[in-house]
């Protein structure tokens, strides 16, 4: 990840609350790396974001990580 990585996180997971999921594939792709992308699912706050990365994330892990964090909320 970048420097500025966690704030680019940041930025995307709030852009992502806000946002309808039709609108969140520019933010998504600031995420440099599917790396970086499954940290999304470890610092989002907030279940809608979770349970859409639970059913479309790109990736099993990425999946699988938001349904654990889903299932502890």
């Amino acid at each position: 990840m970048d420097p500025d990585g966690p704030l680019v996180a940041g930025v995307v997971i709030r852009m992502m609350e806000q946002n309808d999921e039709r609108h969140w594939e520019p933010w998504i792709n600031l995420m440099r790396s599917e790396k970086d992308r499954h940290r999304l699912t470890e610092i989002s706050k907030t279940r809608r974001p979770l349970e859409l990365l639970a059913q479309y994330g790109r990736t099993k892990r990425i999946r699988r990580t938001a349904a654990k964090r889903l299932a502890t909320k």
